[in-house]
């Protein structure tokens, strides 16, 4: 870690039609600046007209969907790594892994840590001790056998994605083993009890399983702790 005097801050301004944020963003700078004439500031934000001396740094944040209230302060960048081949387009990719840092963030409620998928499912998961336990809100039930049955495999996938699951690769990106035993899926003997409660509601029935994926995962990560890397058990 840098030493106190060589960190820096980065201020996020995104403007809304009911509060400037620049200008508290110019404010806070000031009050930094103040208490540390050597800080370094680096603003982000979406008014291409906000450049100004005070900050040492300044980037704009183009083409923001104000319409998508998932995430509409968030870039997804692909990046190309040796490794297996991936994809941005694979279910729940880049979205359940913002969920999962939001919600760290977040104050857990009182039904455990929460998540509003894209399509406006909510979940609300808890990892302790007894299991895992969740509550999943996707309007009307058409099947609550199937959606329960999608859940609890969210759920396990999840636990797996926190704990255990990994690829084994070369130097050169290239997986030395493909076994079942060596991805590190949790094995059904090795799997807590899992709770799903379902909340049925009017709305249109939608995808409940993405949004138990990343609460779950997100409940797990605050029972690890925060734990560094994932896995944290492997």
């Amino acid at each position: 870690m840098k030493p106190i005097e060589e960190q820096g801050y980065v201020i996020m301004a995104l403007n809304t039609p009911q509060v400037d944020y620049l200008d508290c963003a110019r404010t806070l700078t000031k009050t930094i600046k103040q208490w540390n004439p050597h800080a370094s500031v680096c603003l982000i934000t979406d008014q291409t007209h906000a450049n100004d001396p005070i900050y040492n740094h300044y980037r704009v944040i183009e083409n923001i969907d104000r319409n998508n209230l998932y995430a509409n302060d968030w870039q997804v960048h692909e990046v190309d790594l040796d490794g297996p081949a991936t994809s941005v387009d694979v279910r729940a990719v880049g979205w359940a892994e913002v969920a999962v840092m939001k919600s760290s963030v977040s104050p857990e409620t009182e039904w455990g840590d929460y998540v509003v998928s894209r399509e406006g499912a909510q979940a609300w998961a808890r990892v302790d001790d007894s299991g895992i336990h969740v509550r999943v809100k996707c309007g009307q039930v058409r099947d609550a056998v199937v959606l329960r049955s999608f859940c609890i495999g969210a759920a396990h996938m999840a636990l797996g994605w926190v704990r255990s699951e990994g690829i084994a690769v070369n130097e050169s990106g290239e997986p030395v083993d493909l076994s079942i035993r060596s991805l590190g899926v949790i094995r059904a003997a090795d799997t807590p009890l899992i709770e799903i409660e379902i909340i049925d509601d009017d709305g249109p029935s939608i995808n409940g399983s993405d949004a138990v994926f990343a609460a779950v995962a997100a409940a797990a990560w605050r029972a690890a702790g925060f734990a560094s890397t994932w896995p944290c058990q492997r």
